[in-house]
C-alpha cells in the first residue's frame, strides 16, 4: 500500500518531533561514567 504525501508528511513530523525530545534529554550519570571507561 502506497501512503500518500499528507501521511508521509505527519510521519515526519511525528519522528522530527520524537528526535527533538530525544536530543534535548540529558545523558544520565552512570552512562557518562561507562563513557569515560572507554577511553
Amino acid at each position: 500500500m502506497q501512503a500518500n504525501r499528507k501521511d508521509s508528511s505527519n510521519l515526519g513530523n511525528a519522528l522530527r518531533a520524537v528526535y527533538q525530545d530525544a536530543i534535548g534529554e540529558s545523558v544520565p550519570d552512570e552512562m557518562l561514567d561507562l563513557l569515560s571507561k572507554l577511553k
